[in-house]
């Protein structure tokens, strides 16, 4: 959270609303999932300048020759790790969109809100540091 960049400034509202004075788990979950898209974008879709986590995500998915990670592959794959991790958060912000499924929650947990923030973390290093890189 200490660069100067957007996906810094995402990443620190997340982390405020996720463990602030006043928890706001929905809003922290948002921005945890910005931060990611601040981070990854230029990596994943740098002409693409509303490439979303869903879209950038079908990127790592369909093209994964393009990516590389500095793990080395051995009983999993890296690269589907970081894709998987991206797929955790985008998919489980439940209250992005409405629906009539009653099962579905209004609204995301605390819990949800801590560990979307943790996982952007990662996620957020990894791509600026250049963990996460185009071949």
């Amino acid at each position: 959270m200490s660069g100067r960049d957007r996906s810094a400034a995402h990443l620190a509202e997340a982390w405020r609303h996720a463990h602030g004075r006043k928890p706001h788990p929905g809003t922290a979950y948002r921005e945890a999932v910005r931060a990611i898209e601040a981070a990854a974008r230029p990596v994943i879709a740098p002409n693409d300048t509303t490439a979303t986590l869903g879209k950038m995500i079908g990127e790592l998915r369909g093209k994964p020759q393009l990516f590389e990670t500095v793990f080395v592959d051995t009983t999993v794959i890296p690269l589907d790790v970081v894709r998987s991790m991206m797929a955790l958060v985008w998919t489980n912000q439940l209250d992005r969109h409405g629906t009539d499924d009653e099962r579905v929650p209004l609204h995301v947990s605390q819990e949800q809100a801590e560990a979307a923030v943790q996982t952007a973390v990662a996620l957020v290093q990894w791509f600026r540091r250049g963990l996460v890189r185009r071949r």
